[in-house]
């Protein structure tokens, strides 16, 4: 399970609906300032969270993946967005070079 925070800076009040193909239920009406965590299971079916006001026909959808890459989605003014990525115990970049010096001690045994 995990959670993501959803924060409105935007000055005006929105609505945080979850759902997908569509059909989405509310969650929250979020004052400005006002903060909404959301708990996911990363294994459950694809979700989608429509932000936004139906009064003005602004809003915008952030998709579950985001939701998993991210720890805090801020909604800024002027249809702004501000995401804070998740730690990462190890990137990819590190596991390459931990499997190339694996190839490299191979290549190094082969010879005998």
């Amino acid at each position: 399970m995990l959670t993501t925070t959803f924060v409105n800076a935007t000055g005006e009040a929105f609505e945080l609906k979850e759902g997908n193909a569509g059909v989405y239920l509310k969650l929250a009406t979020l004052a400005n300032g006002d903060h909404f965590p959301v708990t996911f299971d990363t294994n459950a079916t694809y979700r989608e969270y429509w932000v936004g006001s139906n009064a003005k026909g602004l809003f915008v959808t952030i998709s579950s993946d985001e939701c998993s890459d991210n720890e805090c989605i801020k909604f800024l003014p002027n249809n702004g967005i501000e995401k804070t990525p998740r730690p990462q115990h190890q990137n990819r970049a590190d596991s390459m070079k931990s499997s190339n010096k694996r190839a490299e001690w191979w290549q190094f045994w082969r010879k005998f």
